[in-house]
């Protein structure tokens, strides 16, 4: 079994102008070789154990290296120190467009109406219900209030680790369980991400060294409250993710068979997360260096 544990004196932490907070890890194996224990095993739990514990004095820290070190000839040990501080990299890069969303609407709220000109009977009534063809509403598709938009960020190497990476799957498709990027909750969804490694040279830094680039990709649906068909059913709220569907059940209506609105509902289809733990960078709130 692997171990990793972190000393007394971690993690020391310095305030100011430039934060920072430097962890100190103990990574050892009982048994080295059944757990194919070595120095590179031991960066990846501690760069995970670090991911998982990031510095509560100051939320805009990255983790910027992480050090390993074999303690004692055995093997068996290692020390891994782990940096976090204000990361420095690229400017977000931010794209978005607010066209080309549509919606199938298939019960609307009735204006007018009206039968033959030369007869006088009454059209039958379906309740708001658009487009009734073969015992089913059809509906129509109208333009919806849509936006969707990139972030591209560039990240320390360390940042872009297997469970991020892990992440990353798990959140696409999800949405958004609390306030994100001045959206409300259930107004999001994380349509993925696309990633590439980069060696960079920094200004004030002897050696070049990899850093990942990051583009994330978001669309949002507006919350709606109040919903209601043809001022018939009484009003229920949909948050912008949430499924909306209208009941219907066959009725006479001036002679013609017709389906009638007596019940709608909403329904989540789509789990929510935290798309905090994405450390998506704000794009409006960035200070450039």
């Amino acid at each position: 079994m692997i171990h990793c544990d972190e000393v007394p004196t971690s993690p020391v932490v310095t305030h100011g102008e430039n934060p920072q907070a430097e962890y100190t890890l103990r990574v050892f194996s009982d048994n080295p070789t059944q757990d194919r224990f070595d120095d590179q095993a031991a960066y990846s739990i501690a760069s995970a154990w670090l991911m998982r514990h990031p510095p509560k004095h100051d939320t805009g820290l990255w983790l910027r290296s992480v050090t390993v070190t074999p303690i004692g000839a055995v093997g068996d040990l290692f020390e891994c120190v782990g940096v976090w501080s204000k990361w420095l990299g690229d400017k977000p890069k931010y794209a978005g467009s607010t066209t080309g969303g549509t919606a199938r609407i298939r019960f609307g709220k009735d204006i007018a109406s009206g039968g033959p000109a030369k007869e006088n009977t009454k059209p039958p009534d379906f309740g708001g219900g658009i487009g009734f063809q073969d015992g089913a509403f059809q509906g129509v598709d109208l333009p919806m209030p849509n936006q969707s938009w990139t972030i591209t960020g560039t990240f320390p190497f360390e940042f872009f680790n297997r469970e991020y990476r892990r992440m990353l799957r798990w959140f696409t498709g999800k949405v958004n369980a609390a306030p994100f990027d001045d959206f409300d909750a259930g107004e999001v969804r994380f349509a993925g991400a696309t990633y590439n490694s980069e060696t960079k040279q920094f200004p004030g830094e002897s050696s070049p060294r990899t850093v990942w680039n990051i583009q994330f990709a978001f669309e949002a649906q507006p919350n709606v409250t109040g919903l209601t068909c043809n001022d018939t059913l009484k009003p229920v709220d949909k948050e912008g993710w949430q499924v909306y569907w209208v009941y219907s059940v066959p009725e006479v209506s001036n002679g013609r068979l017709i389906q009638r609105p007596v019940a709608h509902y909403v329904v989540e289809a789509i789990p929510k997360v935290d798309f905090n733990s994405l450390r998506v960078p704000n794009f409006f709130q960035v200070v450039t260096r």
